[in-house]
């Protein structure tokens, strides 16, 4: 029904239109490539394997850096229609078992407050607040929240 892939060019105009859709500050072209397997940056996008018109298309991916023994997660987003079939949750896991494979030890990531959908990811997959900065969005008038999650048993 899925499958997870590295980004090729031909899924970049698809995640530009899932970043457009997903963040406040999306992410440009520029951005994405430069994020797409030069390392420390590493992504993966999970593409239907359905037969029919979405056979092949992006339904969402993670960015992510990998700095050993550490893991910043910077980007995951999934398409509105495909939300709610654990593909969040599979892509988190594909890419803590992919850095925890490298040597990675912990996991971080950002996420704004008000973002009760990727709290519940987070929260679910084990991730735990260790940090939050105050008014750190001021545009959305947001408080940040740093969270982390060991995954060397993730490998």
């Amino acid at each position: 029904m899925w499958h997870i892939d590295k980004p090729t060019p031909e899924d970049i105009d698809a995640i530009l239109i899932l970043e457009e859709k997903n963040f406040a500050r999306p992410w440009n072209r520029t951005a994405i490539i430069n994020e797409c397997g030069s390392s420390p940056g590493y992504g993966f996008v999970m593409k239907s394997s359905l037969t029919g018109s979405a056979e092949g298309k992006v339904v969402g991916y993670i960015f992510f850096r990998l700095i050993v023994p550490e893991m910043e997660i910077l980007r995951i987003a999934v398409a509105g229609n495909f939300r709610g079939k654990g593909i969040g949750s599979i892509l988190l896991a594909h890419a803590t078992r992919f850095s925890a494979d490298k040597g990675a030890r912990t996991a971080y990531l950002e996420v704004r407050t008000k973002n009760a959908g990727a709290l519940r990811l987070y929260t679910k997959s084990g991730f735990a607040v260790v940090q939050k900065r105050p008014g750190y969005y001021a545009a959305e008038n947001d408080d940040a929240l740093i969270m982390s999650k060991d995954i060397k048993e993730d490998s």
